[in-house]
């Protein structure tokens, strides 16, 4: 029998940590395990102020629900599938969407959870903000 998963404000985290990186213009922030896969990733597009949410894996369809949970609330995006060579989800949104300080700003970790993959609990460091703050200029 498999144990229930427990509710997101009290899941283990999932292993890992984060980190920041200028790419060109764009800025990263990446989270994943020392030497291992990315899991995720928050990127600054600059030009376009567009932020975009990488989340590792291979999405069901071309389009798939993604649930992020913060303390503030729970936000109801669309992420995209990446392209065949780097399996991927891919939510984009302008750097000014509100939904980017409830993820900044919640209590010590969020939850991201696309249809068919493994849900991911993330801890809440300051290179997040830092990447949303880059774009907002």
């Amino acid at each position: 029998m498999v144990a229930p998963e427990k509710p997101w404000d009290v899941a283990p985290l999932t292993p890992g940590s984060w980190r920041y990186e200028k790419q060109g213009a764009a800025s990263v922030a990446s989270f994943g395990a020392p030497g291992g896969v990315r899991v995720a990733a928050l990127r600054c597009e600059p030009g376009t102020r567009r932020l975009i949410i990488s989340i590792g894996g291979r999405a069901a369809a071309p389009t798939v629900p993604v649930s992020i949970r913060t303390t503030s609330g729970d936000l109801a995006w669309t992420g995209t599938a990446g392209a065949a060579d780097n399996p991927s989800v891919l939510v984009t949104r302008p750097a000014n969407d509100s939904g980017f300080d409830w993820i900044a700003y919640s209590r010590g970790r969020i939850s991201v959870e696309v249809q068919g993959l493994p849900r991911l609990i993330l801890p809440v460091w300051a290179e997040i903000s830092r990447v949303v703050e880059d774009c907002r200029g």
